[in-house]
């Protein structure tokens, strides 16, 4: 049986995170488990047909958001749904799509026809734990979903454009400039983390980076590692940080101090 502490700890890891695969890569899910009848799903699956372990993983955690498969991935009752055609089809994917994006739904009215920033925005509140990037990807993703159900049309959606990659010739320069000094802490002030969990609020934190944060919903040994690493700087922050008194506390004080 866990305890209270360890299902908290549980729960901030595993939390769960709005799916920010590719637009393409979400079509090319789509088409899979339309026409196949996946009864078990892992990441092994969409490699062997040409994702990337990378991608493979995030098609997982994208059905998992869903709803059409449970954490050992099996597939739920929903996943039938998704093999459902024409208009039929149409509607039974706006109501998943309902339903996962609860929290988005509920916060704003139609937030498919959104300002771009503003559902960026909007992500980043309804899931604390993701970063600016990976919400910009997650809107997209979103978005991408609601074309699918027939809830915006695919001409309104905003593509990212990309632009075509140059050759630089490398150039031989010398310079009597002195060659500035490296500082490291200088250079992470304004990195953009993918994933934070908060050991003292506004004061420590862990920084995961994104294929450990992707990985610890797959495997149970990684989970446990991060979940032990959590409680490790926990402890170390009860031992050497120290807490902000309430104002009770604060106020108490000053009164023996009155007297």
């Amino acid at each position: 049986m866990k305890n209270i502490e360890q299902q908290k700890e549980d729960t901030l890891i595993k939390k769960v995170s709005p799916p920010y695969l590719s637009a393409t890569k979400i079509e090319e899910l789509m088409r899979l488990v339309a026409n196949r009848n996946l009864t078990n799903v892992s990441a092994d699956i969409f490699e062997t047909y040409g994702f990337n372990a990378s991608d493979a993983i995030l098609a997982v955690t994208t059905l998992r958001f869903l709803g059409v498969i449970d954490n050992n991935g099996k597939a739920t009752d929903l996943m039938s749904k998704l093999r459902l055609t024409g208009e039929t089809g149409k509607k039974e994917l706006e109501k998943i799509v309902r339903s996962s994006y609860k929290k988005i739904f509920d916060a704003t009215d139609a937030p498919q026809n959104l300002p771009a920033d503003e559902l960026v925005n909007e992500m980043l509140v309804q899931y604390s734990n993701i970063s600016q990037n990976v919400a910009k990807s997650a809107s997209r993703a979103f978005l991408k979903f609601c074309v699918l159900a027939g809830l915006k049309e695919e001409s309104a959606v905003v593509t990212r454009k990309r632009s075509p990659k140059t050759e630089h010739k490398t150039q031989s320069i010398t310079s009597n400039k002195p060659k500035k000094t490296r500082n490291p802490q200088k250079e992470l002030e304004g990195r953009d983390f993918d994933f934070h969990i908060p050991v003292v609020e506004n004061k420590m934190y862990i920084e995961i980076p994104e294929s450990i944060y992707k990985l610890s919903f797959l495997d149970d040994k990684l989970h446990n590692d991060l979940r032990m690493l959590v409680k490790e700087a926990r402890e170390f922050a009860d031992k050497h940080i120290p807490k902000e008194k309430t104002e009770d506390e604060k106020n108490l004080e000053r009164l023996f101090r009155e007297e």
